[in-house]
C-alpha cells in the first residue's frame, strides 16, 4: 500500500513520471474535469489541473517555478480534450502570481483539505502518542506523521 502514498509530503514532482503513476496518482476524474471546465477558461485549465492533482497526490501546494514530466502534462491534456502544452514549467503558464495563488486556493477547496485547527493538531498528536508506543524505530513515527 506504501507504494499509493509514495507523493505524500513531496515537495515537486519528480522529473520523470511513469504511465502507471500519472494515471495511478495524478488522473483526473470525470468530476474534475467538468469542475475546471466549469471554474476556468481554455488556456487556464491545465495549470489548474496540475495544481489540483499535485495537491491531491502530495498535501502540499505545487509552485509556478516546479517542471512538469511531460507524461502527467500529456495525460492532463488528454483529459481535459485540450492540444498538448510543451512547456518547461508552470511558470510559463503563470503571467501573473495572482492567477497561481488563485489555482491553489481553487485546488485545496476541489480537493476538501482544510487548515489545521487546535481539534484537528490534537487528533495528530494523540495517534502519534499511540504509534509512539508501538513504533520500532523512529523513522516508522516519522512515516506515520507523514501519512
Amino acid at each position: 500500500m506504501s507504494f499509493a502514498k509514495r507523493f505524500v509530503g513531496v515537495k515537486n514532482l519528480p522529473s520523470r513520471l511513469s504511465e502507471y503513476d500519472a494515471r495511478e496518482a495524478f488522473a483526473l476524474s470525470q468530476d474534475d474535469v467538468a469542475a475546471i471546465c466549469d471554474r476556468f477558461r481554455h488556456d487556464r485549465r491545465v495549470a489548474a489541473a496540475i495544481q489540483m492533482l499535485f495537491l491531491r497526490a502530495s498535501g502540499r501546494p505545487l509552485d509556478r517555478f516546479a517542471t512538469v514530466p511531460k507524461t502527467l502534462l500529456g495525460s492532463v491534456c488528454d483529459a481535459l480534450e485540450t492540444p498538448v502544452v510543451s512547456i518547461a514549467s508552470l511558470r510559463s503558464l503563470y503571467g501573473r502570481r495572482q492567477t497561481l495563488y488563485e489555482h491553489q486556493a481553487w485546488a485545496k477547496s476541489h480537493v476538501g483539505l482544510q487548515e489545521l485547527d487546535e481539534a484537528r493538531v490534537e487528533q495528530i498528536r494523540q495517534v502519534l502518542a499511540v504509534a509512539a508506543l508501538e513504533a520500532a524505530h523512529p523513522d516508522d513515527l516519522c512515516e506515520t506523521a507523514r501519512l
